[in-house]
């Protein structure tokens, strides 16, 4: 009986002035999971120096063929990032 393989995780931290801001891949056989979680949410004044960041950690991803999937632990929701960095909702529970 043969194992399946563990996937690849990769975890990222940065701390900004006013929270902290981890960032997980997970690569699967036929998806990349990302996962990005803060110690704060909201509008800190950190956003830009944040999306430079993510994005720096996406680069190593861009020619990964598998689909890149986000997922938000707070909504349930499920979403696809496309080739132009657009999120495409893929799932959303019921209720919301």
């Amino acid at each position: 009986m043969s194992e399946e393989a563990k996937p690849k995780v990769v975890r990222h931290v940065k701390r900004f002035p006013k929270r902290t801001c981890i960032v997980t891949f997970t690569e699967y056989k036929d998806h990349i999971k990302i996962s990005v979680v803060m110690s704060k949410y909201g509008c800190l004044g950190d956003e830009l120096e944040f999306g430079k960041w993510f994005f720096s950690l996406m680069q190593a991803y861009d020619s990964d063929p598998r689909p890149h999937v986000m997922e938000n632990q707070h909504s349930g929701e499920r979403a696809i990032l496309t080739d132009s960095c657009t999120l495409v909702i893929a799932e959303k529970p019921p209720n919301n």
